[in-house]
């Protein structure tokens, strides 16, 4: 595992936990406990863990570092998002219009549109979305509206609400910054979370008036938290994601009867 990826996998850990210890990261990770404190220690400086004898946890600003730039997001786990995309795929229909909210896993969607040689139309609140469609004659495209906001590359607000009031769309395709259960104990629920006020606001929105919506996620967003929770994933008919999702999520969907599709390499 290279550090990048110790990295990646240290704020994953901590994002989930309150304290971790040295010698738990050393083992999960296979590494030793001196390349950790290594680690740790270049997390100290960025202002992102705070270090105590023995183990780390994660500062005030941790959510600072759960809701990255959507550039660096973008290129985190993107196999996985390709994967999922291409799953995806099979559910979109000729002839639908559909909705792709902003996100790197809504934007691997979109490239995979790219090369649809169906008509559809695709409303999004993500200009770069709309920029990676605009080369497709087949696809029709049409933007929300709103403020944008940056980084994140989305549309929000009243104008992008509004507008989706106004469309009569089929489906929806969103993103997530994190999935959690409300409860640990019980598992009585689970809520898809993003970084942004606003931006939940629009989501919220999606599912007041799209009635078939799908939550795309990679594994590493189940059992992250991010701001503000937005809604049950018991409101959305679909989620995708892919093999590495943690058992007792993927067993609370299931038995929740919410409709789970598995990308992987064989799909």
């Amino acid at each position: 595992m290279y550090p990048t990826e110790r990295r990646d996998s240290i704020i994953s850990i901590l994002s989930k936990k309150d304290i971790v210890k040295v010698s738990d990261l050393s083992e999960s990770m296979g590494v030793s406990e001196s390349s950790i404190r290594r680690d740790l220690r270049g997390l100290e400086r960025e202002g992102i863990v705070q270090l105590f004898y023995g183990g780390a946890k994660l500062t005030d600003n941790a959510k600072a570092v759960m809701s990255r730039p959507y550039t660096e997001r973008t290129a985190l786990n993107a196999h996985e998002k390709i994967l999922i995309a291409r799953k995806a795929m099979t559910l979109i229909e000729e002839g639908e219009c559909i909705l792709l909210d902003a996100g790197s896993t809504t934007a691997a969607l979109a490239y995979e549109l790219r090369e649809y040689h169906r008509r559809l139309t695709v409303v999004t609140t993500a200009p770069n979305i709309a920029l990676i469609l605009k080369s497709n004659p087949y696809i029709s495209v049409i933007l929300t509206g709103g403020l944008l906001r940056t980084p994140g590359e989305s549309l929000i607000g009243e104008l992008a609400e509004a507008t989706l009031d106004r469309l009569h769309i089929s489906k929806a395709f969103v993103g997530a910054a994190g999935i959690v259960m409300e409860n640990d104990d019980t598992g009585d629920d689970m809520h898809v979370m993003y970084g942004n006020l606003l931006e939940g606001q629009v989501r919220k929105k999606i599912l007041e008036t799209i009635p078939d919506v799908t939550v795309l996620a990679d594994h590493t967003k189940f059992g992250r938290k991010a701001l503000v929770a937005v809604f049950s994933i018991a409101f959305a008919q679909c989620v995708v994601t892919n093999k590495a999702i943690p058992a007792e999520y993927l067993d609370w969907l299931t038995k929740s009867g919410v409709r789970t599709v598995i990308a992987d390499n064989a799909s």
